[in-house]
């Protein structure tokens, strides 16, 4: 008796997200990075340095991605920062407020 094609399907997707995870944690053996199975990815971190990014891994695919936190200065806060007509406009409540919670208009 055959299997279904979904089932056969299935566990050839599976074999191969297998064999993916098996590669990426010998070749990366030793280096202390961090490495998650997630549903659809494979996630590679570097604890000690999380400013680094992550890198995922699509199982089906095997294509990579690097996700890393941007940083935007904003200025200093209201009332702590330098005065004077050479100084970077303060940072309000409100402006943090509207950023924080999505009203703030994007720059990027």
């Amino acid at each position: 008796m055959t299997q279904p094609p979904n089932d056969t399907d299935a566990a050839q997707a599976l074999r191969a997200r297998n064999r993916l995870v098996q590669a990426v944690r010998g070749q990366l053996k030793g280096s202390r990075l961090d490495i998650r199975e997630l549903t659809s990815h494979l996630v590679i971190s570097d604890p000690g340095h999380p400013d680094h990014g992550r890198i995922y891994i699509n199982y089906a695919t095997g294509e990579a991605s690097l996700r890393r936190c941007t940083w935007h200065y904003l200025g200093p806060l209201d009332g702590h920062g330098p005065a004077g007509p050479d100084a970077d406009p303060p940072l309000t409540a409100q402006q943090i407020i509207a950023t924080l919670t999505g009203q703030a208009e994007r720059s990027c």
